[in-house]
């Protein structure tokens, strides 16, 4: 089919009844011939999705969640019989399998019922992640093993003519044919894949908002939804407070040149955002969109003679790769190197043991005395965005000076690509909602 569309419905999509009777009015359409389904989200704020009770439910055995998870799909299908559900869920609750392995397996299921009433409920063919997903044994952060895309191909172009196919997303299995889930937020992964895999004409993302915004909404009030941008601009605002997808979700459809269409499930008719390889630029509008992000650290390194040592760069990026921590960059001047890191990542305890840990392990590794290094706290990441900065090199100063004329000082040069379009401005946390404002107003509104 050569104008294939797939798409995904994020949870909170797929709350009651009335929302998958809006999928199928959607999916409608002759085009729109794989759908990729997430598990039930909040119904309201103070609700709670059903990936997270399942993963209470993994780690306490709580006979009572086990109810409330069935209540939750018992909502998609109201009077209808899902025993099945319950016997697949409690063989699940009893499986001989154990840690992050047994965990993956729960939270799969999520998923799994979704699409299984959908299937029911609106007709849609049922096709199980164990015939399209190969995922390395990463549980909870599984990636997608090559050979996926075959498997892909081979299985789903024979039934499209058929009816509309449905993929519960977030997880694939293993070689030993265990089921791994993708990290938070992985059925965009899935539906991306699928999307690039079978050369789709588009793959669209559903979701409770109406697009991409130029900005944070709890930040900057009443922002703009990006119409159009491309690929390396969502990439980009992604970085930093942009949350609408699964950063990984990006890479498959990019390389494949499939567009993506980011649109609200209740507000169909609305433009949403489109993403593309590429767009012609606005010259009046060089920025399109500013992103924030708090919970950032420094070490400072400042040692006479620093530059005139060899592998000082290695040795640093060693230490922390030896305690498990990732670096985002690497500044650095005369005899001076800066290593910025996000505070809060996976299976780290960023405290004060960790920061001990790597203070004194850069002083052995470089041999320098103990006050050559300084610790920095509290640093947030101001991005900002648009082909345009590509093509106008000055809005690097442009934007700099913007910051220091409203007195925003800059905790170290700003880092970012000119020829990709973005920057990337180190401010204290206190000025980050100030910053973001400020950036917006001058640039976007």
């Amino acid at each position: 089919m050569s104008e294939l569309i797939v798409c995904k419905f994020g949870g909170s999509s797929i709350t009651s009844k009335a929302d998958l009777e809006q999928i199928a009015r959607i999916m409608n359409n002759n085009n729109r011939r794989v759908v990729v389904l997430s598990a039930p989200g909040k119904r309201n704020k103070q609700d709670t999705k059903v990936t997270d009770m399942l993963i209470e439910l993994a780690r306490t055995k709580n006979k009572g969640l086990e109810d409330k998870i069935i209540e939750r799909f018992q909502e998609l299908t109201p009077g209808e019989n899902i025993s099945e559900l319950r016997t697949e869920l409690e063989n699940r609750i009893d499986s001989s399998l154990s840690g992050p392995a047994y965990e993956d397996n729960l939270k799969a299921f999520g998923e799994y019922g979704s699409a299984v009433i959908a299937s029911k409920l609106l007709g849609f063919c049922f096709v199980d992640p164990q015939q399209l997903f190969k995922v390395t044994n990463d549980f909870g952060n599984a990636k997608i093993l090559d050979e996926s895309t075959n498997l892909i191909r081979t299985t789903l172009r024979g039934l499209l003519d058929r009816q509309v196919l449905v993929v519960p997303g977030f997880y694939g299995h293993t070689e030993e044919g265990q089921r791994a889930t993708f990290s938070r937020g992985g059925s965009d992964l899935t539906g991306a894949f699928i999307s690039a895999a079978l050369g789709a004409f588009e793959y669209e993302n559903f979701t409770d908002t109406q697009g991409v915004f130029s900005a944070d909404p709890g930040i900057v009030k009443d922002p703009k939804i990006i119409k159009e941008m491309t690929f390396k601009e969502m990439r980009n605002l992604s970085y930093s407070g942009f949350v609408i997808l699964h950063q990984e979700a990006v890479s498959p459809v990019y390389y494949e040149s499939v567009p993506m269409h980011i649109r609200s499930t209740h507000g169909y008719d609305e433009e949403g955002t489109k993403v593309v390889s590429e767009r012609i630029g606005d010259t009046t509008r060089p920025i399109i969109g500013v992103a924030y992000k708090p919970g950032f650290c420094t070490f400072g390194i400042n040692s006479f003679g620093l530059n005139d040592r060899m592998g000082v760069m290695q040795g640093v990026a060693e230490v922390f790769t030896e305690n498990g921590v990732s670096l985002e960059y690497m500044p650095g001047g005369v005899d001076d190197v800066k290593v910025a890191v996000n505070r809060h990542q996976r299976d780290v305890e960023f405290d004060g043991k960790m920061i001990t840990t790597i203070h004194r392990g850069i002083v052995n590794k470089l041999r320098i005395d103990t006050k050559d290094i300084k610790f920095r706290d509290h640093i947030g990441c101001l991005v900002v965005a648009g082909k345009g900065i590509s093509e106008d090199v000055s809005y690097f100063s442009k934007v700099t000076a913007t910051l220091t004329d409203a007195r925003i000082p800059l905790v170290f040069l700003p880092q970012g690509d000119l020829d990709n379009g973005h920057l990337i401005y180190p401010i204290d946390e206190k000025n980050g909602k100030d910053a973001v404002n400020l950036i917006y107003d001058k640039y976007i509104r």
